[in-house]
């Protein structure tokens, strides 16, 4: 955020005196032509210089914070989507050897490049029409075909590669979905931009510059998703910490309520759809309990808050247990099995 905000002002500040540097200009010939004023002359030539410098320092600035800050926000990205790398990317050198980060800056960079494509045109031939200086719709056509060009060939193969990079526990049909939506958008917002420059026609730029507007937003969610995927077993061992919160609470202020026994919940809810040694509606807990390692508060979290994982079954309805509950049975399946609780010891409350 720093970053991004350094790169505003410092922008503000070019724009700004990209301005000024018109305004001295045009003093200076105006004096200059009248042959007089030669102290004011001199003055405004100062100004002007210092201008300059200003202008080109705050342009300079302003890209540099501007790229700093879309490394930052893409790196922050691409970590969320892949708790693999919540433990080794851990200073900005890791940021800047990861294969993974720069995939995906990439495919950033290629896509802010054909919207500013997209953008510079619309401006020039979508909104500033009735513009009739030839050289410079001349610039802005060009500039923005080789950007949109560049974007439009480069951004699919991107996506794709850094879907790749992507772990198991980040991917799902619904982000599939979304990245062949997106895909789809922008090879339809290429076909709206290439009929604009055959036709000349501003239905289909204005058409373009709607359909890249909504490929962005999807793309959005299509993040969302992927972060949502990665952290949905640390969110479910979040909720069953603060669900265990509140039971403690409400038992220190005395509001209890009779908990059953692990046998009790598993004879009445669980050995409907599950046994220890065989498959039924779900599959044998001697096949799915060894793979946490004896972690029980992962085992808990799982009981409280289900999650789809083995398609070869249907999802778990979430029970409604209670923390205490849900300690009970887990408890009970792990004695069941013989395998020893491996989670760490809370630290002591000071």
């Amino acid at each position: 955020c720093i970053c991004l905000l350094i790169a505003v002002i410092s922008l503000s500040v070019y724009k700004s005196t990209f301005r000024l540097r018109t305004v001295f200009s045009g003093y200076e010939q105006l004096l200059g032509d009248q042959k007089k004023n030669a102290e004011s002359l001199s003055e405004i030539h100062d100004y002007s210089v210092e201008n300059l410098t200003s202008h080109f320092a705050a342009g300079r600035l302003g890209v540099v914070a501007l790229c700093v800050s879309s490394v930052l926000l893409v790196s922050g990205l691409t970590i969320a989507t892949n708790p693999s790398t919540w433990d080794e990317v851990d200073s900005i050198f890791a940021v800047l050897i990861s294969p993974a980060i720069w995939l995906r800056f990439l495919q950033f960079a290629a896509l802010s490049a054909g919207a500013t494509g997209v953008g510079v045109l619309y401006y020039f031939f979508g909104w500033n029409a009735g513009r009739r200086d030839e050289e410079i719709l001349a610039l802005a056509r060009r500039v923005s075909t080789r950007l949109m060009v560049s974007s439009f060939i480069s951004f699919p193969i991107l996506v794709v590669g850094a879907m790749l990079f992507l772990p198991a526990a980040s991917l799902s049909g619904i982000l599939y979905a979304f990245a062949g939506l997106a895909l789809f958008l922008v090879f339809l917002a290429a076909q709206f931009i290439y009929a604009f420059a055959r036709e000349s026609n501003a239905r289909h730029l204005n058409a373009g510059v709607f359909t890249l507007a909504v490929s962005l937003a999807v793309l959005s969610v299509n993040d969302q998703v992927a972060i949502h995927n990665a952290t949905a077993s640390q969110a479910a061992i979040l909720a069953y910490r603060y669900d265990l919160a509140t039971e403690e609470l409400k038992t220190k202020l005395g509001v209890t309520a009779a908990a059953l026994t692990g046998e009790d919940i598993y004879n009445g809810r669980c050995s409907a759809c599950h046994l220890f040694d065989a498959k039924k509606i779900g599959p044998a807990y001697k096949d799915v309990i060894p793979k946490y390692g004896g972690k029980k508060d992962q085992i808990m979290a799982f009981v409280l808050n289900p999650v789809k994982r083995d398609p070869a079954f249907p999802p778990m309805p979430n029970q409604g247990l209670k923390p205490a509950e849900a300690d009970s049975i887990v408890t009970y399946i792990l004695k069941r099995l013989g395998i020893s609780d491996h989670t760490p010891a809370a630290a002591p409350q000071k």
